[in-house]
């Protein structure tokens, strides 16, 4: 149901965009374009633009994140030791080791 109706939404426009002009005057070559629709279709460009930036942004965080999980890290978590307070050694980090 919601997809038949979106289909008749997005086809109504340009029905009736096309339906407004007169096609004596287009195919004698008289036609010029009218103000009010370049209007509309610049107000369109910017959530298209948009919505594009956020689908590829979207996707190369999941790919990040894919990467991240699935790829081997080169050694064994399980075996790092953790020393907490170290950021308190300040410049003497060298004589814990």
């Amino acid at each position: 149901m919601f997809v038949l109706f979106t289909g008749i939404i997005a086809g109504s426009y340009p029905a009736f965009y096309l339906s407004s002009f007169k096609p004596v005057a287009v195919l004698k070559g008289k036609f010029i374009s009218g103000k009010s629709s370049s209007n509309v279709r610049s107000g369109c460009d910017i959530p298209v633009f948009i919505s594009i930036l956020l689908i590829v942004s979207t996707t190369v965080v999941f790919k990040q994140l894919y990467f991240m999980k699935h790829t081997e890290v080169g050694y064994n978590k399980d075996q790092v030791m953790i020393i907490p307070g170290t950021w308190m050694l300040g410049k003497n980090q060298n004589k814990l080791l």
